[in-house]
Parts: C-alpha cells; sequence; structure tokens
C-alpha cells in the first residue's frame, strides 16, 4: 500500500510564504517512492487561518493523506507548568530550542511573534474541526482514521539537527538549497530528482513530511519532544509534542 503525507510550512503574511511538500512511500517495501515540492497551488483570497486550513484540507483529502506536519506550534504553555522548570515556553519548544516560545496564554517570546504564534495554533483549531481529522498526541504515533488523516507539530530545524543534518539556515540568508537537499535525500533515500525544489519554504515543509512518515508507520524514526497536549477550561490547546524524524526503520504500526 502507497501511503502518502503532507508537509507546510506555515507562514501568515502571503500565501507565497508558505512552503508544501507531499512524500510517498510504499508499505510492501518500506521505501520512499515520490517526493513532491511544491505540492499546492496556492488560492489567491485572503490567506487567514480558516483559508490555509480549507487549502491543506483539500489537497490532504484529494491526495490521500494520512497525516499531515504543520511547522508552526499547536497550542499554548500551561500555566501549571512549574516555575523552577527551565524556559518560558511550552516543554517540546525548550527540548527542539524553537526559535520563538509560546509562554502561558497570550505571552510569546519574543512579543513581535503572537501574530504568527496566533495564525498557526488557529489552522491547528480550524483543522481539527474537520470530520475525521485526529491530533497525533501519543509518542507511539497513532492509527490515522480511514476517512481522515492524522495532524502533527513539528520544527524543521531540530529536524535537521535529529537527522544528524546541518540544520538549513534562514531564509533571511539566503542559503544554497543544493548542499542541504543532498545531505537530505542522501540520509533518507529520497527518489530523484530535485531539481523542481527552488524554494526554501518548500524543502523545509519536505523535512515537515518527513516528520509526518512514523507517526503513521513509515520509514523513518518518530522522534517526539514534550508532553502530550489537552484542552484547558478555556478551550484552548496547552502544551503539546513537537516530533522530530531520523532515518531508519519506524516502530509504529
Amino acid at each position: 500500500m502507497v501511503r502518502r503525507v503532507l508537509g507546510i510550512d506555515v507562514a501568515s503574511a502571503a500565501w507565497r510564504d508558505n512552503g508544501s511538500a507531499i512524500i510517498e512511500f510504499d508499505d510492501a517495501s518500506g521505501a520512499f517512492t515520490a517526493v513532491r515540492a511544491p505540492a499546492i497551488a496556492w488560492p489567491t483570497t485572503s490567506l487567514t487561518p480558516a483559508s490555509l486550513a480549507a487549502a491543506i484540507d483539500t489537497v490532504a483529502r484529494t491526495a490521500g493523506v494520512t497525516a499531515v506536519a504543520l511547522d508552526g506550534p499547536q497550542g499554548w504553555r500551561d500555566p501549571a507548568t512549574d516555575p523552577a522548570l527551565r524556559g518560558v515556553g511550552r516543554r517540546c519548544e525548550l527540548a527542539c530550542r524553537t526559535q520563538g516560545k509560546t509562554g502561558a496564554y497570550p505571552k510569546t517570546y519574543p512579543g513581535n511573534q503572537r501574530r504568527w504564534i496566533e495564525f498557526s495554533i488557529e489552522v491547528f483549531d480550524a483543522l481539527l474541526s474537520r470530520p475525521g481529522v485526529v491530533l497525533a498526541n501519543e509518542r507511539g504515533g497513532c492509527r490515522p482514521p480511514v476517512d481522515g488523516y492524522a495532524v502533527i507539530e513539528c520544527f524543521p530545524t531540530s529536524a535537521w539537527r535529529a537527522s544528524g543534518l546541518k540544520p538549513l539556515p534562514g531564509k533571511g540568508s539566503r542559503p544554497a538549497l543544493e548542499p542541504h537537499a543532498r545531505a537530505l535525500w542522501d540520509a533518507f533515500a529520497l527518489p530523484e530528482p530535485r531539481s523542481r525544489l527552488s524554494s526554501h519554504d518548500d524543502l523545509q515543509a519536505v523535512v515537515a513530511a518527513l516528520c509526518a512518515v512514523p507517526v503513521c508507520g513509515g520509514p523513518a524514526i518518530a522522534v517526539p519532544e514534550g508532553v502530550p497536549a489537552f484542552v484547558d477550561r478555556s478551550g484552548r490547546r496547552l502544551e503539546g509534542l513537537i516530533w522530530n524524524v531520523r532515518p531508519g526503520a519506524s516502530s509504529a504500526s
């Protein structure tokens, strides 16, 4: 059986800044069979959490995707976190050394990331409100519903490190993509070609998609960080897992 996973590098400012990638793998051979990036032709409507979630959901269902990985936070810090513990954000953010930190609502670190953080959380909310969409919230992975898909949070910079690779520098520094893409393709034995990959956002989306592979039993190893998410009395999602990945055979089923 061929499975597909979708990775999204989430941006709130403009559609063109959102990266997308679909990776296919074969259950029988345990091999990757295709990589497509970009994977989504973004609409021209106003970019909102709801419109981004709708675009993701449409492609996920049309392509038969079993898991979607979003590079962006899913929730807020648990305000009951022991203040003696290190860090101002969630447990997963400390473990993954994320650039931005999601504090107890409505705090963000730095403060100018609040718009993007709230945007990302609302994308998670919009996806999880749809039928057949579940949050992968257990370290052992999950079995996506037959009529939907699982959603996970990832942080590609941490996933590069977990894979034993040099992380792709930030887009602002305009790094050469080819050396990083080659190292990634070689590490995970991804199929060619890579020639269409010309976007920093789409390369990060490929890494995001790789993070989703072992969650549904594909040929990679899941490295979840943090504590499972839960919803407080106000309806806000708190904490949550960030899913890292490294090359190898999955133990998930």
